[in-house]
């Protein structure tokens, strides 16, 4: 027995011996995790603010290692940012103080990287208080910082809000402005949305604006200009200066920067029409925006359309954009393709009948270098074209071309395009043959195809989460994607070394780099000539954008196809979300002040730019925050107000009116027949 229990002593101390050898080589997930970095937070700088000012609080410097997008949580002192002030994103967290006196914020977990903070008037002079910040990666790895913002006393303590000569004393960016040490400039930046002629209205409507607002140092617009040589001479003494005559026709920020310095003005009200016809106002200081380097970052926003025709754009699949830079888009509503225009209009394009045949499944668009538009009709086994109000047959369901999909025109006038019946890649040539680019069988799951410069063909995969370029009838090339449950993640890797998350779209800007859509993780990334892969946008929550948005608060999942305009703009259609998103460079500049008009258009097409007016009015103290006197409001407007405002409250409190009502007639009918109110006994009146 004494035996038995030694072997089995010595067969325990062998098998831990194993057992601990083993552990050491199996990896540890503590130590796997650990090469995840924190994201670092930076609050920003120490603030000096006065009551009743305005402060920026900005993240912006924090960072992640990996590129991964962080989340900013913000925390605030009692009685400093309160909830009724401000509107928030949907997707942000606003915690408030538990005191029930104090309705101020407590906390607020958003993506968004920095706002505006109003210090409240109230603040003591001599205060201080301490903001912080934590941010978190998607893996809950955070870190923190705060900022001291600490409340002075202004240079000037009277704000006169009275019109006529008084002076106007404001701060703008740390130091006072009196109103006549500064002087306005109205600068029309030129688009093809509207002609000079309406140009030069709204600019003396802008102006007539602000002369009805009290503010006198701004130019008149249709003031003379001499036809003078003037020298501009940069803050930077080390630039040249520069040489020009007053243009009447702006086509940039530049030149409306300029033509005011020659008119001696020390800011520049620039507004414009952007290039899907949004209405832009800047504001900002020309001098100083002539001497910076120009950066650029990529901005989202929702394809603008005009709201009336919103409707129709309903399951948008296929996209394609025409010389023009307007969009061609298939509808899955209805089986038809429509054309929403850069001038925000929405038309049916191909629709009912075309060659004796119902359009039943417009898979696929391009627009070749001719202007014609290709339609590949899959459940017709049919290929098309549109010239203006022509069409032309290219394949019909006799070719034995079955299910074409995805498709691209050639320079030569062929066609290339994925058939989805036996996953194959074929060519029909502008005389009507087909040969086969793609063997069945080489890959599978196919759902878009690219071409690059006129030749080299490019294939995407869901399925097998690769894109692949084709170089002959059974032979591929792996360009970006990793093997099932291997590959990289974040920014800066190898294409080919990189997980995918099913890729469904793809295309070439006309630099070359290959944009690749993931509708799983909601992704748009990019390949440069180097093979290594960034994102783009993507991995937010925000699906249908007011105005221009950062693309990491984009939401891109169950993206259908991307495709590539000048610029360059970006455009994805989301099928399930009804949404057409547009991404394209903007440029960074810390503008003073500005503002965003998405859908002007319908508003033009029905009472002219006259129908502009009240929106200018309502944005215009807003772009000029700090440089418009405050303006006095009639009791009758008051009035008029607070009226609503009970108005707005009964009627989303029926049964409260009621009770008030019933109380009031009954209050009534005791009084008239001298009774007594039933009220306390220490009722004080």
């Amino acid at each position: 027995m004494k035996y038995v229990n030694t072997v089995a002593l010595i067969a325990c101390i062998i098998l831990f011996n194993v057992c601990y050898a083993q552990d050491k080589n199996v990896p540890n997930d503590s130590k796997k995790e650990s090469k995840n970095k924190a994201p670092k937070a930076n609050a920003g700088d120490d603030i000096k603010a006065f009551p009743g000012g305005t402060i920026s609080i900005n993240g912006d410097g924090s960072i992640d290692p990996e590129g991964e997008r962080i989340q900013y949580i913000w925390s605030f002192p009692p009685s400093l940012i309160f909830e009724d002030n401000y509107k928030y994103h949907k997707s942000d967290r606003v915690k408030i103080h538990k005191n029930p006196n104090d309705n101020s914020i407590e906390s607020v977990e958003t993506y968004t990287r920095a706002f505006l903070l109003d210090v409240p008037e109230f603040c003591p002079v001599g205060s201080k208080y301490e903001i912080g910040l934590v941010v978190k990666d998607p893996e809950g790895l955070s870190s923190k910082d705060s900022f001291i913002l600490e409340i002075i006393m202004p240079e000037y303590d009277q704000i006169s809000d009275k019109e006529g000569d008084d002076v106007i004393k404001v701060e703008e960016k740390g130091k006072n402005v009196q109103q006549q040490d500064y002087k306005i400039s109205i600068q029309a930046v030129s688009s093809n949305s509207i002609v000079p002629m309406q140009e030069s209205a709204i600019n003396y409507m802008i102006y007539n604006i602000l002369k009805n607002f009290g503010m006198n140092n701004i130019i008149d617009p249709t003031d003379y200009m001499p036809d003078t040589l003037y020298e501009i001479k940069e803050m930077d003494n080390t630039k040249d200066a520069l040489q020009s005559r007053y243009n009447y026709t702006c086509y940039s920020d530049s030149c409306a920067s300029q033509n005011a310095i020659m008119q001696k003005a020390t800011h520049v009200l620039a507004w414009t029409f952007n290039d899907h016809s949004s209405l832009s106002m800047k504001f900002f200081d020309p001098k100083d925006y002539l001497i910076k380097n120009k950066e650029f970052s990529w901005r989202a926003f929702s394809l603008p359309i005009d709201p009336e025709r919103k409707e129709l754009m309903k399951l948008p699949s296929s996209i394609a954009v025409d010389k023009k830079g307007d969009l061609i888009i298939a509808s899955s509503n209805d089986h038809s393709i429509y054309k929403a225009g850069l001038d925000q209009t929405f038309e049916e394009y191909i629709a009912g009948v075309v060659y004796n045949s119902e359009l039943i499944n417009p898979s696929g668009i391009d627009v070749g270098t001719d202007g014609k538009v290709y339609v590949s009709d899959k459940d017709n086994n049919r290929i098309f074209a549109k010239e203006k109000n022509k069409y032309k047959n290219i394949m019909d369901s006799n070719s034995g071309l079955k299910s074409p999909s995805a498709l691209r025109a050639l320079k030569n006038g062929s066609i290339v395009a994925v058939c989805d019946d036996g996953q194959s890649v074929k060519r029909v040539s502008s005389n009507g043959s087909i040969s086969t680019l793609l063997e069945t069988g080489i890959v599978s799951g196919m759902t878009d195809i690219a071409v690059y410069q006129n030749s080299d063909i490019y294939i995407v995969s869901p399925y097998e989460n690769k894109v692949f370029k084709i170089l002959s009838s059974n032979k591929v090339e792996l360009i970006a994607g990793a093997d099932k449950d291997k590959g990289l993640k974040g920014n800066n890797i190898p294409a080919k070394k990189a997980k995918l998350f099913k890729p469904v779209s793809i295309d070439f800007d006309n630099r070359g780099n290959l944009y690749i859509a993931e509708k799983e993780k909601g992704y748009l990334r990019v390949i440069n000539s180097d093979g290594i892969l960034n994102r783009v946008a993507g991995g937010g929550n925000e699906i249908n954008l007011d105005g221009l948005t950062s693309t990491n608060r984009v939401n891109l999942k169950n993206v259908t196809k991307i495709r590539i305009g000048n610029g360059p703009k970006i455009y994805l259609s989301q099928m399930v979300e009804n949404s057409i998103i547009c991404i394209t460079p903007s440029e960074d500049y810390n503008y003073i002040g500005s503002d965003l008009f998405m859908t002007p258009m319908h508003i033009i097409n029905k009472n002219g730019i006259s129908g502009l007016e009240s929106h200018f009015k309502s944005v215009l103290p807003k772009v000029l925050k700090g440089y418009m006197p405050k303006q006095k409001i009639p009791i009758s407007k008051r009035l008029k107000s607070i009226n609503k405002n009970i108005s707005d409250y009964f009627s989303e409190r029926p049964l409260l009116f009621a009770v008030l009502l019933f109380g009031g007639l009954q209050v009534s009918s005791e009084l008239a027949n001298n009774g007594e109110l039933g009220t306390p006994p220490d009722w004080p009146f």
